[in-house]
C-alpha cells in the first residue's frame, strides 16, 4: 500500500497530521476525483458513441424501407450495385426498429446509473473531504476538491453529463412507441 494510500485509510483527524502528511492527503483526494472525473468522461464518450451508432442504423433502416436512400455506385455502365435493392419487409422493419430502441433504451439506462454513480462516489469524496479536512486545508492554503469553492458549480458542472442519458432514454422510449404505433396501424388493416 502506497504513503498515499495508507494516508486516505487513515482514522487520524487533520490536526494529527503533519504538513507533509496533509499534503499526501489532500493529492490523495484529488486523484480519486480526477479519477471519477475520467470515469464520467469514459462513460459518456462511449454513450455517444453508442447512440450515433445506433441513430446511423435506425436512419439507414429508415431511409431503405421508406425508399429514400438512392446511391448507386458505377463500376461500369452495365455493372451497378443499389443500396435501394435492399427493401426490408414491413414486419422485418419494425422488428428491427423495435431492436435498435430496445437497444438504445437499455445502454442509454446503464449509461445513466454508472455516470450517477460516478457523480454520488465524488460527492461522498468530497463530503469526506469536507467533514474531516476542510478547516485544516483551508488554513494551508489548498483549494476545494472540486467546484472552486462553489457547492452549486461542482453540481451544476454535472448537468450534461447526467441529463444527456436522461434526455436519450425518452427519445428511444418515442421511437419505439412510434414503432408501436407502425405496428398497430399495420395490424389493424
Amino acid at each position: 500500500m502506497t504513503k498515499a494510500a495508507q494516508t486516505l485509510t487513515t482514522t487520524r483527524s487533520h490536526d494529527q497530521l503533519d504538513d507533509a502528511d496533509m499534503f499526501l492527503m489532500y493529492k490523495a483526494y484529488i486523484e480519486y476525483m480526477r479519477h471519477e472525473n475520467d470515469l464520467v468522461h469514459q462513460r459518456t464518450t462511449w454513450l455517444v458513441t453508442l447512440q450515433a451508432g445506433l441513430v446511423v442504423v435506425l436512419s439507414y433502416l429508415t431511409q431503405n424501407y421508406f425508399g429514400f436512400f438512392i446511391a448507386v455506385v458505377k463500376k461500369s455502365p452495365t455493372d451497378f450495385l443499389t443500396l435501394s435493392d435492399l427493401h426490408l419487409s414491413s414486419t422485418a422493419f419494425l422488428v428491427f426498429w423495435a431492436i435498435v430502441c430496445i437497444v438504445g433504451i437499455v445502454s442509454s439506462r446503464v449509461a445513466w446509473i454508472s455516470i450517477k454513480a460516478a457523480v454520488r462516489a465524488q460527492d461522498q469524496v468530497n463530503e469526506r473531504w469536507k467533514c474531516k479536512f476542510q478547516t485544516r486545508a483551508q488554513w494551508m492554503g489548498f483549494p476545494d476538491l472540486s467546484g472552486g469553492g462553489s457547492d452549486r458549480a461542482s453540481h451544476d458542472g454535472w448537468a450534461f453529463a447526467t441529463f444527456l442519458p436522461f434526455f436519450l432514454v425518452i427519445m428511444w422510449i418515442l421511437f419505439l412507441c412510434l414503432d408501436i404505433i407502425f405496428w398497430w396501424s399495420m395490424w389493424s388493416i
